[in-house]
């Protein structure tokens, strides 16, 4: 199976922004309990990190299909793509949250927060970290 090197990345982040989004929730909030999904109960930093992998591939398809349609100088590039990979990826991993947790209302701004926050903490460990085009250490 030949994926590019987009693809892998895509898939790279997401597996990482998982794993820290499920890991920081498990820090941050604790053992929060289970859910019953398919018959089986599922932890909910478990389907946390599962939601912030959603949001991270949110964030990646709106970075590469919005990003190149704005035309700006290159700084200001960054710094809308770094928004953009924010609200994208926080909006998603509330949305993921939402339907499989059942995340209550007051607490839809501090998703969004933390799904976006986990973004950009993937984004820069990728880039620094496991980006084999930098450093050669993962992929």
């Amino acid at each position: 199976m030949n994926l590019s090197r987009k693809t892998k990345d895509m898939i790279g982040r997401a597996v990482l922004n998982g794993v820290i989004t499920g890991a920081g929730s498990s820090m941050l909030f604790g053992e929060t309990g289970t859910r019953r999904i398919f018959n089986m109960n599922v932890p909910s930093y478990v389907l946390i990190g599962k939601a912030g992998a959603v949001g991270s591939v949110a964030g990646d398809l709106a970075h590469d299909w919005v990003l190149p349609h704005i035309p700006q100088p290159e700084k200001l590039k960054r710094i809308e793509a770094m928004a953009l990979d924010f609200g994208t990826s926080g909006l998603a991993t509330c949305i993921a949250l939402k339907a499989t947790t059942g995340l209550p209302n007051q607490n839809l701004p501090k998703a969004i927060a933390f799904g976006g926050t986990s973004k950009l903490a993937t984004n820069w460990a990728w880039s620094n970290i496991f980006d084999s085009s930098k450093m050669g250490f993962i992929f």
